[in-house]
């Protein structure tokens, strides 16, 4: 049982570094949604394709974890 609780919490908290990471350096604040690319140094890169599967997975991501924890 104790095995669970570890794994869960390791779970957690590699979904909130994810999320974070998506929150920080994702949103495209002029335009919306989000970035369609980004380079190594975590910047957007102009004109990339803003995907609609993309932008809807994040989305989707971020509704999932919020139902999983508020």
């Amino acid at each position: 049982m104790e095995n669970n609780a570890v794994l869960r919490s390791e779970f957690r908290e590699e979904l909130k570094r994810i999320l974070d990471y998506w929150a920080l350096f994702t949103p495209d604040r002029e335009q919306g949604g989000f970035y369609g690319r980004l380079n190594n140094a975590n910047e957007a890169i102009p004109g990339a394709v803003k995907g609609a599967v993309l932008n809807a997975r994040i989305l989707w991501s971020f509704s999932a974890a919020y139902g999983l924890e508020p």
